[in-house]
């Protein structure tokens, strides 16, 4: 690698600012050297004097030197608007917590009590030809059915199969009957 092409980047990064002192000093040594490199370095701040923007208004820098602060403000005045609607929604969703707390149990008592007076009507009401059922037989307690028939696994343990290899033939010991199944062909 020639000593040209080590310099070339330091003698762009010149032309668009300040070195540090040890590598101004390589680059002014070279420079004064190599007429190559110093017609590059010239076509860098032609170019690079092209690209420049112009200077800056008096208001536009002084907007500018304003700006981190205003940041600032603006950014604490963003985060109070989000810390009040915080604790806006907080305050809310507590509000809604007492208001189902208190209320929900008043409102279930109400409809029970709706509904049974509901129950209590139609139970007053009678088919058409018979006799109205008097109020003290309406509020009687209601019996619940009770299964008064054969006890299903006694049934279930007294049957066997007696005949047949596929299981089709099921006697039941207690009744003597033999039932075939409708699968046997």
């Amino acid at each position: 690698m020639s000593r040209c092409e080590e310099i070339l980047p330091l003698v762009a990064c010149r032309a668009s600012g300040p070195l540090d002192q040890e590598d101004e000093e390589l680059v002014t040594a070279h420079l004064d050297q190599c007429a190559a490199c110093r017609a590059q370095m010239d076509r860098d701040e032609e170019l690079l004097a092209e690209l420049s923007l112009p200077p800056a208004a008096p208001e536009l820098a002084a907007a500018l030197e304003r700006l981190p602060a205003r940041s600032a403000v603006e950014w604490r005045k963003g985060e109070r608007r989000r810390q009040r609607v915080l604790k806006f929604l907080g305050a809310s969703v507590a509000a809604a917590a007492v208001i189902v707390t208190v209320l929900a149990p008043a409102w279930l008592r109400d409809r029970a009590l709706a509904r049974s007076r509901q129950a209590g009507e139609v139970a007053e009401v009678a088919p058409a030809g018979a006799a109205p059922t008097p109020p003290s037989a309406a509020a009687a307690p209601v019996q619940t059915a009770s299964w008064e028939g054969a006890d299903l696994d006694a049934a279930w343990e007294a049957s066997a199969v007696v005949a047949g290899d596929s299981g089709a033939e099921v006697a039941m010991s207690d009744e003597g009957t033999i039932f075939e199944s409708a699968s046997n062909p």
